[in-house]
């Protein structure tokens, strides 16, 4: 039969299952670790550009509209 020509031996079937098996476990570990990577990319581009966004704001309101300007942020939603 043809599953005699390819595995000789049912020593060689398990074998080659024992393979499949690790490479599905293997990748399982690779998409979960791609997705925590994606996922710190996210957090990490949205806490850089909030401090980008903050650095602005300090840098081009002046001392004496900074509380007026701040209070406003502060009040929206």
């Amino acid at each position: 039969s043809a599953e005699r020509r390819l595995f000789p031996t049912v020593q060689e079937l398990g074998i080659s299952l024992m393979a499949v098996h690790d490479l599905l476990i293997l990748r399982a570990s690779t998409l979960r670790l791609c997705n925590k990577y994606q996922e710190s990319r996210r957090e990490f581009s949205k806490a850089s550009s909030k401090a980008r966004l903050q650095e602005l704001l300090l840098t081009s309101v002046s001392p004496r509209d900074k509380k007026r300007k701040f209070g406003l942020l502060s009040s929206s939603p």
